[in-house]
């Protein structure tokens, strides 16, 4: 029976790899040559020719790599010179005379045949770093490639060890690579400058790698990248460079901006007296009309006084007018001419007629980007701070959003005698015109008012005054503009009492009223014109219809009177509806739908000295119902002519009320089911 020593030392003698050099497998099996490989090298099954990741490398940063296997050389610091067993690694290769070289066995030894240069890239963290070995000894007969560890420290670097791996620096102390220990080697993998073309490598420069990380982060800000990067917020990206991403289209393409203007444009002044340049700004349409039927206003403001001027219109065609009538107005008062009018880029201002109008003055014309109206900041900021105030002074009074264009005016009189950023402490009028403005005549916008009745327009026995409400100041004398209510129209007055501890619309109308004064009646004919066909029909579906058929209408003649007059009265009801703007109010109040055309108010009937003296003795001013309806088909009887067909009755100026009888008829007959 065999020594069991003796058999186990036949299996490791024959089993014994070269590649750690260690007994008990072959270098075929070697568990380190295959784990170095997979290192470096991508498995076939994967189908993707790249390199696998070393200590601090990311595989995706390079694009494409060959299946080739990279040369390797081993730094070793007993070897006195570099020498390579490859000969298509040398760049110029020159034969020598054979002489004998030692190397680490006992009494072994192998003849070099040449010298010559090698230059090979390897991969490191920062990227691709070339090295050069001069004066190689080509040598067939040695296993492995050596890289001379003292002609590193010859040429001026440094070598440092620590952590399983070798770090070069150049000269200046400079990192240039590292190399990983493989089983007590420092093995160096390179690829040869002159196979670059075929292999394809790209280069580990700092700037892609950022590309990348920026591409796997969903494009968020670089900044914040960066930041991440210098704090190690997270794990692998910890040499990411500082060189900003600038190839990235999508990221600028989908986070493009505006860019940004100078701060407080609408805050600098670049003029040097009155009238250099004026800033022109139309604000509209109104969602309401003004009292006297405006929806436009136009501002012109001055760029060194900022003082500014309102005009309001009803369309935007009277622009021109208005500018025309401030430029006499202006050049006249300061005995100057405008030099520039910049405004933005609407209709009303490019047109020819009022170009060629600037260009025969010599006005010059500046106009606005598209879609940047901030070019026009002095304009845009007035309309923007006036509308602000306006909101608030209508508020503040109470009265309905159709006196917009009053409290407006009021605002600009006030503005122009409050101080500017720019102009403190002197107020615009004051540098306009050159005299310090008094405030004595200030009230509250809104305020009851008291107004005097001349003493040719009232008697010894009616009241001296009559009530109103202040909307503003004269724009061409000196007073101010008063609401009368009652009579429905705004009057300049300067003999008026005004009380601003009481507001006109809670005095004149009460609390229970307000609302309604207040608030504008959305469902006016105006602004039920002004909706679109969507708002339109949603408002429709809201209310209840019409249905005209079942109201009654009603001609009379009142006592005294040699007129006759028209009312309505709702179904089911006893009310008396005299006029367009009581039916408005009614069918707001019952949530019906106003149709004012199915509404006439103009009598039919012509008045007549025949039935005068009748309805002068039967009826009164102050009549029953049933009078007023018996005197009106009295005289409607004894003034008509029946129809006798129904094509007579569609030709009938009271085909209506002929319509609804007929309806009413057939409606009772169905009724009392006279046709089974």
């Amino acid at each position: 029976m065999m020594d069991p020593d003796v058999r186990r030392n036949r299996k490791s003698s024959s089993n014994f790899c070269k590649y750690c050099k260690r007994k008990g497998h072959s270098e075929d099996g070697c568990f380190k040559k295959k784990e170095s490989q997979d290192k470096f090298f991508c498995t076939e099954n994967q189908g993707s020719n790249r390199l696998a990741e070393m200590k601090g490398l990311e595989s995706s940063n390079v694009e494409t790599v060959t299946r080739e296997r990279p040369a390797e050389f081993l730094i070793d610091s007993a070897a006195t010179t570099h020498i390579c067993n490859q000969k298509d690694l040398f760049s110029n290769l020159k034969q020598i005379y054979p002489t004998e070289v030692l190397v680490g066995e006992r009494d072994s030894s192998a003849k070099d045949v040449g010298i010559g240069d090698i230059k090979f890239t390897i991969l490191g963290i920062k990227g691709k770093v070339e090295i050069n070995l001069k004066n190689v000894l080509y040598v067939t007969k040695i296993r492995r490639n050596l890289i001379c560890g003292a002609q590193i420290d010859i040429v001026g670097n440094y070598i440092e060890w620590g952590r399983d791996k070798m770090i070069i620096h150049d000269s200046r102390k400079e990192y240039m690579f590292s190399v990983n220990r493989v089983d007590k080697l420092y093995i160096v993998y390179g690829y040869p400058t002159k196979y670059e073309d075929k292999f394809k490598l790209i280069a580990l420069i700092s700037n892609l790698k950022l590309d990348f990380v920026h591409g796997r982060f969903c494009h968020v800000n670089i900044p914040l990248i960066q930041s991440m990067s210098k704090n190690n917020s997270v794990k692998g990206i910890e040499h990411l460079s500082k060189s900003k991403v600038e190839n990235c289209v999508n990221y600028k393409i989908a986070k493009s901006t505006r860019s940004s203007l100078m701060k407080n444009y609408a805050y600098r002044r670049t003029t040097r007296r009155c009238l250099d340049r004026v800033h022109c700004d139309l604000w509209g349409p109104a969602p309401v009309t003004s009292i006297d039927g405006n929806r436009y206003f136009l501002s012109i403001s001055d760029d060194y006084s900022r003082k500014v001027d309102v005009y309001i219109i009803k369309s935007k065609d009277q622009v021109f007018d208005c500018f025309k009538k401030y430029l006499a107005k202006v050049e006249r008062e300061l005995n100057s001419n405008i030099k520039c009018m910049r405004s933005d880029n609407g209709l009303e201002f490019c047109h020819k007629e009022f170009e060629n109008f600037l260009t025969k003055l010599g006005i010059k014309m500046e106009r606005t980007s598209l879609y940047i109206p901030e070019e026009n900041g002095v304009a845009e900021k007035f309309n923007q701070t006036a509308m602000d105030g306006v909101r608030a002074m209508l508020h503040d009074s109470d009265l309905q959003p159709n006196f917009w264009a009053e409290a407006l005016l009021t605002f600009v009189h006030a503005k122009d005698r409050c101080e500017h950023k720019l102009t403190s402490p002197l107020t615009p009028i004051e540098i306009w015109s050159g005299f310090k403005p008094s405030i004595r005549h200030f009230r509250i916008f809104g305020s009851l008012s008291y107004v005097h009745i001349p003493k040719i327009k009232r008697n010894k026995l009616q009241p001296r005054a009559k009530l109103g409400i202040l909307v503003g100041y004269s724009l061409r004398t000196k007073g101010y503009r008063i609401f009368l209510p009652n009579e429905n129209k705004v009057i300049e007055t300067i003999h008026v009492y005004i009380d601003e501890s009481k507001k006109g619309v809670r005095s004149l109308f009460g609390k229970n009223k307000q609302y309604e004064y207040a608030k504008f009646n959305l469902y006016s004919v105006n602004e039920f014109e002004d909706l679109d066909d969507s708002n339109r029909a949603k408002l429709l579906d809201k209310l209840s219809p019409l249905n005209i058929e079942d109201w009654t209408r009603k001609e009379y003649t009142k006592t005294r009177s040699k007129q006759m007059y028209v009312y309505y009265c709702p179904p089911s009801s006893k009310t008396k509806l005299k006029s367009l703007n009581e039916v408005r109010k009614y069918c707001k109040e019952n949530k019906m739908t106003f149709e004012p055309e199915k509404f006439s108010f103009k009598a039919t009937t012509k008045y007549t000295d025949a039935n005068q003296s009748s309805k002068n003795d039967s009826r009164s001013e102050e009549g029953s119902n049933s009078n007023e309806i018996y005197k009106t088909l009295e005289y409607e009887c004894y003034n008509s002519e029946f129809p006798k067909t129904f094509e007579d009755t569609q030709r009938s100026k009271d085909k209506e009320k002929w319509d609804f009888a007929m309806r009413e008829e057939l409606n009772m007959m169905k009724t009392r089911k006279v046709w089974e």
